[in-house]
């Protein structure tokens, strides 16, 4: 299986045990959120991430310059997206938009550490294989 669709692959696994996870934690009462809010955080770090794995996958399986400018473009665009988010929902005094902001990040920094695990592991993994042939 090449690179790029071993890591959407595993990727869009974990993202999806992660969001529903955090709907089940949520719906626990272990954090306290609105429907609504729930529904913001789960539609966004989904939509994020899985346009994320567009700008990525297909530098996988090119060069390491490549693979370094298309991971510079993804983290910028997704911290931005998240950012943005949260800036519209205090710009806009949407009701429990600190609480919202904080889940978004803390989903956000637990999916971009696993997505930067990956693909530091999927390029490292392809290099090591290269070096025993």
């Amino acid at each position: 299986m090449k690179k790029n669709k071993q890591y959407v692959f595993m990727f869009l696994v974990v993202l999806s045990l992660t969001l529903v996870a955090f709907y089940g934690i949520v719906h626990a009462e272990f954090i306290l959120l609105s429907p609504k809010g729930l529904q913001l955080v789960l539609l966004s770090e989904g939509i994020v991430f899985v346009g994320g794995t567009f700008i990525i996958a297909p530098g996988l399986v090119k060069s390491e310059e490549n693979f370094v400018g298309r991971f510079l473009i993804l983290t910028t665009v997704q911290m931005l997206a998240v950012l943005s988010i949260i800036l519209a929902l205090v710009y806009l005094k949407y009701p429990q938009a600190k609480a919202i902001g904080f889940q978004l990040l803390f989903v956000f920094l637990f999916l971009m550490s696993v997505q930067s695990f990956l693909l530091v592991k999927l390029k490292n993994k392809k290099i090591i294989e290269e070096d025993l042939d």
